[in-house]
Order: C-alpha cells, then sequence, then structure tokens
C-alpha cells in the first residue's frame, strides 16, 4: 500500500501485498480497458532504465513488432502502448491495452488481450528488442535536447528543484544510456515485478470474477516489497534565473510560479481558473500584455504541474526582447485584475477541459491514479466544485503566487556558442 497516502475502499481488491486491482465499470464506451502500473520513486540512477523498459515492452513478446501489430489487428485493432508518467516524485511505468468488449465483437476479445499482456508482462526482454529500444531512446533524448522549449523547462525544473526527485529527467539520460546491458535491464524488471508497488486498473464491463481472475494472470512470484518513500516538495529557497545562448532564431523563457493552497479541492480548481486567464488560449491577461499589446512573444502558455502546485510559463520571443518579456510577465501577475467576462470565460474553459478528460477511453483511470497518488478517498464531483469558485477564490490564489525561477535560451546567429549553446 502506499503507506498514509490512501485508504482501501470498496473499489479496490488487495490481490497480494502492495498489488491492487480497480475495477471501473462503465458503459459509455464500446471498448473495455486494461492498464498494469507500477509506481517507482524517480531516481536518477533507474530513471533511463525505466524509460529504456518502456520502448522495449512497446515491442510485444519476444520484441517482434510485426507479430504484434497482426494479434492486435485479429482483435479487431486492438491497441497496445506503453507509457512512464511522472506525478511528483513518483515514475508509473504503464502498459495499456484497449479492446473491443466481447458484445460488440460478438466473441470473447478480452481473454485474448489479456493473454497478450500476460506474455508481455511475463516474459523478458530479447537482444533485438534491447538493440531497437535503445537506438528509440538515444534519438527520443536527442529530439529533446534540441528541442529548446522542453530543454528550457528541463532545466527550470533543475533549478527549482535540485533536491527533489521532481526534477527527475523521466526520459532519462543519454550519458547513462549506453551503460546499461540486456543483463542489468531483465535484472531491473525481474526486480520490479517481484518488489514493486503494482496496480492494475480493469475499466468497462468486465465482471468482477473475471476481472480479479485477469488481475492474478499478471502477478508473479512476489518477494520482499520495496517501500515508497514520503513524495514531498523540495523546492529550491529564493528565485533562481539563468540565461543560456543557442544558436536559434527564436528564444524561449521559462518561468515557474508556485502556488499557496491544496492540490485538490477547490484550491486546486481555482488554480485552474487562474491558469486560464493567465495564459489560456484566446484572450488572456498575460496573452494580451505580452503578445497583442507590446507584440513580444510569438507564443505563450502555462502548464499547471498539479502534484507540486506550481505553474511553468512558456513563451518563445524575438531575440533581445527577453529581459522586458520576463518584466511584463512579473507586472501582469503583480497587478492581477479580473473582470466578470474573463472569469467566467475561464471557467468555462475549465469544465469544458473536465468534460474532454472524461471522454477520453483513460480518463477514469487517470483520475482514480490521481486520486490515489494524492490521497483523495471521496468522491469528488470536479464540476460542481469548479462552479462554487468565485473571482475572490481566483484573486486569493493570484495573489499567493510566488516566483520560483526563470530559465531563458537566447537567440544567438552569431554561431560562436559552443554546440550551438553556451552556458
Amino acid at each position: 500500500m502506499l503507506t498514509g497516502e490512501y485508504i482501501k475502499n470498496d473499489r479496490i481488491t488487495e490481490i497480494s501485498e502492495a498489488v491492487r486491482l480497480h475495477n471501473i465499470r462503465e458503459e459509455k464506451f464500446n471498448t473495455n480497458f486494461i492498464s498494469v502500473l507500477w509506481i517507482i520513486p524517480c531516481e536518477r540512477e533507474n530513471a533511463t532504465m525505466i524509460s529504456l523498459l518502456a520502448e522495449a515492452l512497446r515491442l510485444g513478446p519476444a520484441g517482434d513488432i510485426k507479430k504484434l501489430d497482426e494479434r492486435l489487428a485479429e482483435m479487431y485493432g486492438a491497441v497496445f502502448e506503453t507509457a512512464v508518467i511522472k506525478k511528483g516524485g513518483r515514475e508509473l511505468l504503464t502498459l495499456n491495452m484497449e479492446v473491443i468488449k466481447d458484445e460488440n465483437a460478438g466473441e470473447k476479445v478480452f481473454k485474448n488481450a489479456a493473454s497478450l499482456m500476460r506474455e508481455i508482462i511475463g516474459g523478458r526482454i530479447v537482444d533485438k528488442a534491447f538493440r531497437q529500444a535503445k537506438g528509440r531512446l538515444a534519438q527520443i533524448l536527442a529530439e529533446r535536447e534540441d528541442t529548446a522549449a522542453d530543454y528550457a523547462v528541463e532545466k527550470l525544473m533543475d533549478m527549482v528543484y535540485p533536491n527533489d526527485p521532481f526534477s527527475v529527467h523521466s526520459d532519462g539520460y543519454a550519458d547513462d544510456l549506453e551503460k546499461i546491458s540486456l543483463k542489468e535491464l531483465n535484472d531491473f524488471y525481474d526486480r520490479l515485478k517481484s518488489t514493486g508497488h503494482t496496480d492494475i486498473f480493469i475499466s468497462g464491463s468486465v465482471d468482477e470474477g473475471l476481472a480479479l481472475e485477469t488481475a492474478k494472470g499478471f502477478v508473479f512470484r512476489r518477494g520482499e516489497i520495496n517501500k515508497l518513500p514520503a513524495d514531498e516538495a523540495k523546492a529550491a529557497g529564493g528565485c533562481a534565473e539563468k540565461t543560456e545562448k543557442r544558436n536559434i532564431g527564436q528564444s524561449r523563457i521559462a518561468a515557474a510560479y508556485e502556488l499557496v493552497g491544496d492540490n485538490k479541492g477547490k484550491d486546486y480548481c481555482s488554480a485552474l481558473i487562474l491558469k486560464e486567464i493567465l495564459c489560456g488560449a484566446g484572450s488572456s491577461i498575460l496573452y494580451d500584455k505580452i503578445r497583442q499589446d507590446e507584440g513580444l512573444c510569438y507564443y505563450i502558455g502555462a502548464k499547471l504541474m498539479r502534484f507540486r502546485m506550481i505553474y511553468v510559463i512558456d513563451c518563445g520571443v524575438a531575440p533581445g526582447s527577453e529581459e522586458k518579456t520576463v518584466k511584463l510577465i512579473d507586472e501582469g501577475i503583480n497587478s492581477f485584475r479580473i473582470d466578470d467576462r474573463l472569469f467566467e470565460s475561464a471557467k468555462r474553459t475549465v469544465l469544458r477541459d473536465i468534460k474532454a478528460g472524461e471522454d477520453r477511453r483513460s480518463g477514469a483511470v487517470n483520475s482514480r491514479i490521481n486520486e490515489m497518488l494524492l490521497g483523495i478517498t471521496e468522491e469528488e464531483d470536479m464540476e460542481k466544485t469548479v462552479e462554487s469558485v468565485t473571482a475572490a477564490d481566483v484573486k486569493k490564489a493570484a495573489a499567493g503566487l510566488k516566483k520560483k525561477g526563470v530559465f531563458i535560451i537566447a537567440a544567438d546567429r552569431s554561431g560562436g556558442a559552443e554546440n550551438g549553446r553556451d552556458a
């Protein structure tokens, strides 16, 4: 169990220590959904291993992507995917399978999908898959390094959370990739399956008996369970600022602002509305001030990182306007004013986004994962909570914003920066 974070309730069946089945009954989709995930502390030494494992498992049993595609096609176009998701100081290695419901297919395809998942989970990574996964991950890491927006946000998190697992790069590290051997990867996978915290989500019209039988098939020999450390935020004090030069045509700014308040309930919903007011699509305070009035930025947006309650404001700006843009962002936040039109528009956008999440096949599973990691044990009506937020609540959230860091990639076409970057 996640110690002190989640109280067992009637939606969960504990199969064995630290292995749980979440059976979500719903009828709104014509597919069933299986998700097997392992919860792992974010650690630099394991990040690349986890990312590489996800790439290898993506290829299916024995690393034969062609045979995997054939088997998925036989199940009326079932979908299998893997992902590594970071939520606070935790990484989630997830394996997902979506397959048409038996009643819609006219045959029992769910058991075939479960059998395929069991083969993937129970198997080992072969050399062919290992080499392909390494090549693909090396390409992903190189692309991330070359993408100014991703690089700026990544470096910003390194500054703001230097001693927090949250700053671990969930894609991994290029320097670590070549050091990993096939044996090390398989040994890590074996340990993960035998000692890791495992949550199995089965969503759709699968009855409890079949769901339990299916989930048990994903669990192999268990050993002494690894304890999960508490996920505590460890932000740096003060505000860190840094600029690097790169031979690019457009500068990039990433700025972090910490929120005061809880990451659930009304505080969280107020933060979502505030994000839209500050940096939402179309008319918003920072968009109007920096792009429309000053013409300084090509793009400006914001992301709320819920598990640390921090905004990351990201924008692309013309070379030479970096400092002025940062100043205008601060001014827009510090002189925060909203009218009824902007407030109601932002609230409608948040409600639309919540509804869109509910309409995605993985939406209910993601919601349950968040509840589990955040310690939410009661059903929460997000739409009702959003409706209850007032303009005063949003103003209070804005007043509590605290600047934590700015990372700038300044466009430099002189070509003098080593490798296109000058620290």
